[in-house]
């Protein structure tokens, strides 16, 4: 489309240039000509920048689904992998969800995963690694919101496990907030697991293969 108007707008200048030179147009003719014509290198002007945005937003995009592929998970790896190896192989990592995100209310209403989430982080080290997994989290969250791409289609890829990693994290993140610092830490984090939290399909794979 850019090229077709760049195109339109060449052949309009040689046009112009036709009416005052060879056919003698009078000058105020032209004028009235080209303030219509002029409109279309603006077009050129918006279409470009679109464009530039549009560049911009995908390959910024492109390098969140990166950072959380190759540096979040990479972390939560080596904590399942430090975590078993201090707990054993069968040591289980539930998921809280965080729809209200206060401590004492996930406590009562999940008491048993809360109880294996606050034995989980009883080693320091474990711990350390997952306060490391959330501020990774929200610095992607600050990311997605200042870049205006929360609802990008290329993010779609990363909705399921970024949720999952806030809810498996949950004790960590809520002791932060409201015990250790009193400060509403992983605020951006937390808007975008309720923004995304939603579209996220919790079926197990037994459950999707039974509606094949």
């Amino acid at each position: 489309m850019k090229v077709f108007l760049l195109s339109i707008l060449l052949f309009i200048s040689v046009f112009l240039f036709c009416l005052v030179y060879i056919w003698q147009f009078d000058l105020s003719e032209v004028q009235t000509l080209f303030s219509v014509f002029s409109s279309l290198s603006i077009g050129v002007a918006v279409l470009t920048y679109i464009e530039k945005k549009d560049k911009d937003s995908t390959a910024s995009t492109i390098e969140l689904i990166s950072f959380f592929r190759k540096e979040i998970i990479d972390i939560n790896n080596e904590f399942i992998r430090k975590t078993r190896t201090l707990n054993g192989k069968d040591v289980q990592f539930p998921k809280i969800k965080l729809d209200n995100p206060d401590i004492k209310y996930i406590k009562e209403k999940y008491p048993k995963e809360f109880k294996i989430q606050i034995e989980l982080k009883k080693e320091w080290e474990i711990w350390s690694m997952q306060t490391s997994i959330l501020n990774a989290l929200e610095e992607m969250a600050l990311k997605v919101y200042n870049l205006n791409i929360s609802n990008h289609l290329a993010l779609s890829s990363i909705k399921a496990p970024f949720v999952e990693l806030m809810e498996r994290h949950a004790v960590v993140l809520l002791e932060q907030r409201q015990i250790i610092t009193g400060l509403p830490s992983y605020g951006s984090a937390l808007n975008l697991y309720q923004e995304w939290k939603g579209g996220v399909d919790r079926r197990t794979p037994p459950e999707r293969l039974k509606e094949l």
